[in-house]
């Protein structure tokens, strides 16, 4: 004997209201209001009752009615209170969502979504949900305890549909072209996947309705399904680095090079604990103090030492910055590979900046490098969903390299920390996760990063929904050298992976360093190519704090530090002329 499915449609209403038992649901501003006025007025709830009733006919309706012609845009507040009210008041299996929300508003939204599904879940009721016309990962579609519905083309009846192997995107059904009985009884044609996920509640109601089980109800999917599972490729889209293992330990740094002062200047935001500095002793800078060498803002001072007295029993972990460099010089080489393998021997933890293990044919698991294997996290997109990100992205770029860009997003990363919000950030120097950044992208100088196009798209964009989980109030990122070409001579002055992080990361507003020594037309054509390419605003300009001297007798330009007054001469003429506020470190 056939099981009657209890099924609750959530959408406009219904038209024969006289017919089913239903709600209407009415906010106003943070109150809502439950009525029994749920007859439809748009025509898409009763659209989506009669498709699901061409595959079952042995279906008692419950209509909750949360849109109107007044409020025909619903918000996950209405959502989410439909939701709980069906979970305490409705005995149901199914509920059908052929609606979707592209993009929540903040994190307490999410996690009350996220509640509540779940809790529905757990009483056995199917939540089978539409993903957005637009094409996004929207909620609560994209949720594991909901089945996420997409039209697929190459479901061609109502009753195919592919299963698919995917984190947030579940079954694929028919979506194009459907006729059905709309309000006053009029025919009309309806597509996307609202009407694949009315298909798809239909296709579940049957299976409900031969007594199955409801935790085999996906096995039964896949058995019955008219195609294979259509798979994409899986990844972790989550960094190996194991942060707990390097916290509050001891910390040496070697070499003292431009990659590792920012780890000392701010060594207050580290995970771990600088005890000592190291060099080579022909570095020039051995016996020297690290505030000699490093802006007036660090805070700390070391003795810079030689590594060749390096004490092994003083430190727990070896940060070991860019050796590319020295290790050209055979005895430094040895010298830097005995270095490896005596702090392995020792049990020593070590964080690479390059791949040490490659260079010097090394396995160990005490070494941590940043771009390690990245290929093998990134997921490939179904469908070509991405999340919309709710938080502020706050994005560095520059119109050149070596303009002080990470340690602007350090100082930015502080004063907000300071000012007490919860930060997120995206680092691309090999050092962002001894800083306790979310994650790592290093695709600067010596990386051997492989992630690109919409690999790269992919790749941020989950990391940062990942971050937007993590209860964050924004996010800090910064790009690597310059935004956009300077010339188009030479394949090298070509910014592909710089475009595509922008694209990736699509910013809110964006902080533009600069040279003194640009020319005011390349600022303008970065700063209009920035807010053309994506919707964001360039809110300010960082000069960094350095001008070009030519050195006539070694026929090369050397940096220098800018006098007070030239800075503000400088400061003066690119607000005149540019409009923009202009800051400096």
């Amino acid at each position: 004997m056939e099981k009657k499915v209890k099924m609750v449609i959530i959408d406009s209403g219904i038209d024969n209201i006289e017919q089913y038992n239903g709600i209407n649901i009415r906010q106003k501003g943070k109150k809502f209001y439950i009525n029994n006025d749920f007859r439809d007025e748009l025509g898409h709830g009763t659209q989506m009752l009669n498709l699901i009733s061409k595959h079952n006919r042995n279906i008692e309706f419950f209509i909750v009615k949360i849109c109107s012609q007044d409020n025909i845009d619903i918000n996950e507040d209405i959502l989410i209170y439909a939701l709980n009210y069906v979970y305490e008041n409705i005995d149901c299996d199914i509920i059908n969502l052929s609606l979707s929300i592209p993009c929540i508003n903040d994190y307490d939204s999410y996690n009350r979504l996220s509640k509540i599904c779940k809790k529905l879940y757990l009483k056995n009721i199917i939540i089978v949900c539409a993903f957005d016309n637009l094409g996004s990962l929207s909620y609560p579609a994209c949720l594991e305890t909901v089945v996420g519905v997409t039209a697929d083309i190459s479901c061609n009846k109502i009753t195919d549909y592919v299963v698919i192997d995917d984190k947030y995107i579940n079954i694929g059904g028919r979506g194009i072209n459907e006729t059905v009985k709309s309000i006053n009884g009029k025919n009309t044609i309806v597509s996307g996947n609202s009407v694949a996920c009315a298909h798809i509640s239909g296709i579940i109601s049957n299976l409900l309705s031969e007594n199955i089980e409801i935790n085999n109800i996906k096995q039964f999917l896949i058995n019955k399904s008219s195609f294979d599972i259509k798979k994409f490729k899986k990844g972790e889209n989550n960094s190996n680095f194991q942060k707990e293992k390097f916290i509050n330990t001891r910390a040496v740094v070697f070499p003292f090079n431009k990659e590792i002062h920012s780890v000392i200047t701010f060594e207050e935001l580290l995970i771990c604990n600088i005890i000592d500095v190291y060099n080579l002793k022909y570095s020039g800078n051995v016996g020297k103090n690290t505030s000699e060498i490093l802006p007036v803002f660090s805070q700390k001072n070391f003795i810079i030492k030689d590594i060749s007295s390096i004490n092994y029993n003083s430190f727990d972990t070896l940060i070991l910055g860019h050796i590319n460099e020295l290790i050209s010089i055979e005895n430094v080489k040895k010298q830097i590979e005995v270095l490896i393998k005596e702090s392995i021997r020792q049990n020593k933890l070590i964080y690479s900046f390059d791949n040490v293990k490659e260079i010097f044919n090394i396995e160990s698991d005490n070494i941590f490098f940043p771009n390690e294997d990245k290929e093998s996290l990134v997921d490939e997109v179904g469908y070509g969903k991405l999340y919309r990100i709710p938080i502020p992205i706050i994005g560095v770029f520059g119109t050149s390299s070596h303009q002080g860009k990470f340690t602007l997003q350090l100082l930015l990363k502080k004063e907000f920390i300071n000012r007490g919000y919860n930060v997120g950030q995206i680092g691309t120097e090999p050092s962002a996760f001894l800083f306790n950044m979310d994650n790592c992208l290093h695709f600067g100088y010596n990386s051997n990063n492989h992630i690109v196009r919409y690999d790269m798209i992919a790749y941020i964009n989950f990391i940062m929904n990942d971050i937007f989980k993590k209860n964050k109030d924004l996010i800090i990122l910064g790009c690597q050298s310059r935004t956009i070409p300077i010339d188009n001579g030479n394949l090298n002055d070509y910014t592909l992976n710089q475009i595509e992080f922008l694209l990736s990361s699509q910013p809110d507003v964006v902080i533009l360093t600069v040279n003194s020594w640009d020319e005011k037309e390349y600022i303008i054509r970065t700063i209009s190519f920035i807010e053309a390419l994506i919707e964001c605003k360039v809110i300010g300009i960082f000069i960094y704090p350095y001008k070009n001297i030519y050195n006539e007798k070694f026929e090369i330009y050397e940096k220098k530090y800018l006098e007070l007054s030239e800075y503000k001469e400088i400061c003066k003429t690119f607000e005149d002329e540019l409009g923009i506020n202009v800051y400096s470190f």
